[in-house]
């Protein structure tokens, strides 16, 4: 049985998803779109991959800064844009709180909002 999502990414197939060669032009994918959008953000992530540390903290700033970039990229490739932005816009409207953050309607955490998290 076939899956029902229809691939978006360059030249690959599902059959190609199964197996290492595959997975890296899917990478390689990924790479050269982050280096479109953010030379910075793709030359930090490559310095990591190349065995390069970082600090915990620096660490986790490089990560959650390059994920908002694989989100994307995985929506695009597997059609589900729609599907996510009807989650993102659930989460937002309940009010979600992210890490010390209330996300209220429209995205945004209000000043007073903020400043009664971080105490």
């Amino acid at each position: 049985m076939s899956p029902t999502l229809k691939l978006r990414f360059d030249g690959l197939s599902w059959a190609d998803l199964q197996g290492p060669a595959g997975l890296a032009r899917l990478d390689a994918l990924f790479r050269e779109r982050l280096v479109a959008a953010e030379p910075e953000l793709a030359a930090r992530l490559a310095a990591l991959r190349a065995g390069e540390t970082f600090e915990p903290e620096a660490l986790s700033g490089l990560l959650v800064a390059v994920a908002p970039h694989l989100e994307r990229f995985l929506a695009q490739g597997f059609g589900i844009e729609a599907e996510l932005a009807a989650l993102r816009a659930t989460t937002v409207a309940q009010n979600v709180i992210v890490g010390e953050h209330l996300i209220a309607p429209g995205g945004q955490a209000p000043a007073q909002q903020r400043v009664a998290l971080d105490q």
